[in-house]
């Protein structure tokens, strides 16, 4: 038996499935998420926006049933006496909230990163030189005149 366990802990650490359980899946997205996302253009994050915005809006609505659920159990104590389901529905609703928040705000960066994005396309569309190569921003002018 004791040879047993030990050829099976040996197994799991040969095959690193413990290493790979001590990340959470969701930095493992993100990671990914954050290399894709040096390569995006001003169209890639307002489609990512529009996409999260979509995820938002589906958890939003499952917030609500929650909020149903939770009024439901609250308005009629006899189905739930010691209030176990309420408080593990709220425990959900409380982990869906986060999300929404957490998604909010990746929102927020996409759109913002679209505007530099653009703005700085505009930019550099509208100049046909650096800005430090221009004749009449050269330090020399200055002084000469």
């Amino acid at each position: 038996m004791k040879t047993l366990f030990s050829l099976l802990i040996a197994c799991i650490f040969a095959t690193g499935s413990i290493g790979c359980a001590s990340i959470p899946e969701s930095e493992g997205f993100a990671y990914a998420e954050s290399h894709q996302q040096s390569k995006f253009t001003a169209d890639g994050h307002l489609k990512k926006a529009r996409h999260l915005e979509n995820r938002m809006t589906a958890l939003e609505h499952q917030t609500e049933k929650l909020r149903h659920s939770i009024s439901m159990y609250e308005n009629k104590p006899y189905l739930d006496n010691k209030g176990f389901k309420r408080s593990a529905l709220n425990n959900v609703m409380s982990t869906k909230l986060q999300k929404i928040d957490a998604l909010r705000e990746h929102i927020a960066w996409h759109r913002a990163e679209a505007e530099r994005l653009e703005a700085q396309e505009e930019f550099t569309e509208g100049e046909s030189q650096p800005l430090s190569l221009r004749e009449d921003e050269r330090p020399e002018t200055f002084l000469q005149g």
